[in-house]
């Protein structure tokens, strides 16, 4: 009976997750910007995971801060954390995560025109996150999900020539917010 017991604890240890992964979902250039990150194993199935993600070389970017009067330049950065739980263990494995994202966006519209303004957004994205994950012995892995959130917006527009309108129309601010969702493609490596 003692045999039969050691083979079974030795299963559950033999594919923790590592405690180091560096990790490029280049998915996002179709939706809000490609994203590195980096994971600390916090335990043999909980990671801690930061990332830095390029918003304005996502497409989608560009469709959402867009305007009848043409978006003419977009800057913006955006980085974030969260923890993600990994069940089971075997060497593949679903996953459920939870990440907080900040963004700043500047956008410039109808340059050089009358009616010339810019758009300066701040956001704090909250997101759930859930796929599996597929291992490889070289320590390669590629996520495969989906993401599911919201987006709570706070925005600043001007215009650049101040004679165009009042002083009450120079200038916008609000507050929005925003739902989404978003498909998961990520490869990585585990150390």
């Amino acid at each position: 009976m003692l045999f039969l017991v050691i083979p079974l604890i030795a299963s559950s240890q033999e594919y923790p997750i590592s405690k180091f992964a560096l990790s490029v979902n280049p998915i996002g250039f179709l939706q809000f910007g490609p994203s590195v990150s980096v994971e600390a194993g916090l335990t043999g199935s909980l990671v801690l995971n930061a990332h830095v993600r390029f918003p304005t070389l996502g497409l989608l970017s560009y469709v959402v801060n867009d305007d009848n009067d043409g978006l003419d330049e977009l800057k913006g950065f955006a980085f974030g954390a969260g923890v993600i739980y990994f069940f089971g263990d075997k060497r593949n494995r679903p996953y459920a995560g939870m990440l907080i994202d900040y963004n700043r966006f500047k956008g410039l519209y109808a340059e050089n025109k009358d009616w010339e303004w810019d758009e300066t957004t701040n956001s704090i994205v909250f997101l759930l996150n859930g796929g599996y994950r597929f291992r490889f012995e070289s320590g390669f892995f590629i996520n495969t999900g989906a993401f599911f959130g919201v987006a709570i917006n706070s925005w600043d527009w001007d215009y650049t020539d101040t004679s165009y309108g009042s002083s009450d129309e120079s200038s916008r601010t609000g507050t929005d917010a925003q739902p989404f969702g978003m498909v998961e493609v990520t490869f990585g490596f585990e150390f």
